[in-house]
């Protein structure tokens, strides 16, 4: 949960070769256009997410590069007990005692699957 976007685009792009994951690379490029490099150094993913969840308005573009490619998202309760929900889900989850913790991608067939995105 504490991963700065400029960690995030590294481990995407060191995620060339993995099949199923070709498209990681598309997403590192499209969040290395977000903000400035100070904000994606020390901003996280989940951050930005719990911004959007804040404020519906928030233009977020990590949000729609998860949602996307159809991320799952885990929350943990205050019990340490894991949720599983989508970011759409995610914007009207009430948060209160819970932490944004990880993320997880799905492969994606690349002969029948193409994931672009345009900023």
């Amino acid at each position: 949960c504490q991963v700065t976007l400029k960690k995030l685009i590294d481990i995407f792009n060191s995620n060339l070769n993995v099949q199923g994951f070709d498209y990681l690379p598309t997403l590192a490029k499209h969040i290395s256009k977000i903000a400035n490099t100070g904000v994606r150094n020390l901003g996280t993913w989940a951050g930005n997410l719990g911004l959007k969840h804040g404020h519906l308005e928030f233009p977020s573009d990590i949000f729609l590069c998860f949602e996307t490619v159809n991320a799952t998202i885990t929350l943990l309760s205050e019990n340490n007990q894991p949720i599983q929900i989508s970011p759409v889900q995610l914007l009207n989850f009430d948060l209160k005692g819970f932490l944004i913790y990880s993320v997880q991608f799905k492969p994606f067939n690349p002969k029948t699957s193409i994931v672009q995105t345009f900023k």
